[in-house]
């Protein structure tokens, strides 16, 4: 049986009463023992969410979110801690339906679950006077796209189930990817929490002469540039937390 902190605090249900459950992310349920002589109210431990519980007459722990829906069905607390409802208007009160709104209590502990955290996006952006063309490539390989100067190409950090990264692959010709023509490759690997990402050249160089720069949006995190178009030497191999955006500037004005 969960126990609320605190010295001299009592759960609202005694143990021969409580019914526990776990979610299957192990968040304890919310349940309500009813008899044939009269209903309790009580409060499993679930994390974050204010404890309903009763120290003699007072009532303590009772959040703004359940007083409109509750407070009109609680009582003073007996000496053993628990709270009966106000009787149901029915014959048989254990062949009728609980007073709680379930549906209520399902929603304020929905609400508490952590969110996935949210990722950011690989951006490509030609600063250059001329065209350029890149392709997604993953366990499959994405339309040619052509990003005319001044304009960009944006798409969601994701994971392929198939090669688990991804690789930004660009060429300054249309069908570059499949005549042998030089290109820089923005690729990354997202993994929970984390995004690794890194600047290649294959076939030549295609922007060498050029500026190029990795910047993620966290500005926590290492940049990669390419002052000269040209890989400078040493590892080309960055990582940020999984929320940063990962820009590549090709012809960029500076580093």
């Amino acid at each position: 049986m969960s126990h609320f902190p605190g010295k001299d605090r009592r759960p609202l249900c005694p143990s021969p009463h409580l019914a526990s459950d776990t979610t299957s992310n192990g968040s304890p349920t919310i349940q309500m023992h009813r008899s044939a002589e009269t209903s309790y109210f009580f409060s499993a431990s679930v994390d974050s969410l204010s404890r309903i519980y009763f120290i003699g007459n007072t009532t303590r722990s009772f959040p703004p979110l359940y007083q409109q829906s509750y407070i009109k069905d609680i009582e003073p607390a007996s000496k053993e801690g628990i709270s009966p409802s106000k009787p149901d208007n029915h014959n048989n009160p254990q062949d009728q339906p609980s007073k709680m709104h379930f549906s209520t209590i399902i929603a304020s502990v929905a609400a508490l679950a952590p969110l996935a955290s949210a990722v950011g996006n690989a951006v490509v952006t030609n600063h250059c006077t001329y065209p350029v063309y890149l392709w997604s490539v993953g366990g499959s390989v994405g339309p040619q796209k052509t990003i005319a100067p001044g304009g960009s190409y944006t798409e969601p950090l994701h994971h392929d189930a198939a090669s688990g990264g991804i690789a930004l692959k660009i060429t300054t010709v249309p069908n570059g990817l499949y005549n042998g023509s030089p290109q820089t490759n923005l690729a990354y690997t997202l993994d929970p929490g984390t995004v690794w990402y890194d600047l290649s050249d294959v076939f030549g160089d295609p922007f060498s002469g050029k500026t190029m720069v990795v910047r993620p949006s966290d500005t926590q995190c290492s940049k990669i540039c390419w002052a000269q178009g040209v890989n400078p030497g040493g590892s080309q191999t960055k990582n940020c937390q999984s929320g940063s955006s990962i820009n590549l500037n090709l012809c960029a004005a500076k580093c």
